[in-house]
């Protein structure tokens, strides 16, 4: 597993080329599986919301709505209210 704790200068990207079909992005997050094994720090977490948003920036309440079906399938309990705060 390759980390890296260094910022990135995001400035220059085209945001909307990280928009997704909304049939194949909700296709993907239904089959992204949410452990610790896989995402064991918050800005793993932090980052598939990021990607999340990026895929469905033309409909945001169909991001927070794939976020939040995300994060119910942690194994650990997990608040949806700071789920959605932790999105926004």
């Amino acid at each position: 597993r390759i980390v890296c704790n260094t910022a990135t200068d995001r400035s220059e990207v085209d945001q909307g080329r990280l928009v997704g079909d909304p049939a194949l992005v909700r296709k993907a997050v239904a089959a992204l599986p949410n452990t610790s094994d896989l995402f064991p720090e918050y800005i793993d977490y932090i980052r598939v919301g990021a990607a999340i948003k990026g895929a469905t920036q033309d409909d945001p309440a169909l991001g927070l709505e794939l976020f939040l079906d995300w994060c119910d399938k942690w194994e650990h309990e997990n608040d949806p209210e700071v789920a959605a705060s932790d999105y926004s």
